[in-house]
């Protein structure tokens, strides 16, 4: 004997959203509206918004301004003073600063200085580029069978007023090979830059 049986759900629950930002129609970031959702207004010139589905904008204050409406970063907010590349407009004595050390700025007019990448730093303050960034840090101690030895920022030139001191200490019996496939000291140099090997 074979038959069907059906069973239905006349009460069954559609299955929703898991969390607020699976939703459809919320509001990008640099808009908002009354309750994050659409329709949606773009932040006033002036404000910023830098997350979705939001009921209001931050200003930029300190006399900052942005040069559209929708701004999504307070990077958007611009100084209306025009400091000039290697500066930021600061907010609380209003006025062009230079960027400190281990920062630069390559654009006019901004409020905020780009930190170097990395473990590296700048020679000098008002820095304009990522190329200014050196690394300070070199020397060490080598006692493995093979390793290689190179100035900071190789091949590009190193910092100014660094001193480089590599110790290599072989195991018992062994000599060390020293191959320099490549070095640049100009004689013309009156920096004083040299390279010394010696023996303890």
């Amino acid at each position: 004997m074979a038959g069907v049986i059906q069973i239905s759900k006349p009460h069954a629950r559609p299955v929703g959203a898991r969390n607020i930002t699976s939703c459809a129609g919320q509001c990008p970031t640099g808009y908002y509206s009354s309750d994050g959702f659409k329709p949606c207004q773009p932040c006033p010139q002036g404000s910023y918004q830098p997350d979705p589905g939001r009921t209001l904008c931050f200003p930029c204050g300190g006399g900052l301004s942005t040069k559209r409406e929708g701004a999504s970063s307070f990077h958007d907010c611009e100084a209306k003073v025009q400091c000039s590349p290697g500066h930021y407009y600061n907010t609380t004595v209003h006025w062009c600063i230079r960027c400190p050390l281990g920062t630069y700025q390559t654009e006019f007019q901004q409020n905020y200085c780009i930190s170097t990448p990395g473990n590296i730093t700048t020679k000098f303050d008002g820095a304009t580029s990522v190329s200014q960034c050196k690394n300070r840090e070199c020397g060490g101690e080598m006692g493995e069978f093979t390793g290689y030895i190179e100035s900071p920022n190789y091949p590009g030139n190193y910092p100014a007023n660094v001193e480089c001191t590599w110790n290599i200490n072989p195991p018992p019996k062994r000599k060390i090979l020293i191959v320099v496939p490549e070095i640049f000291l100009p004689s013309e140099d009156e920096c004083g830059d040299v390279l010394v090997m010696r023996k303890n």
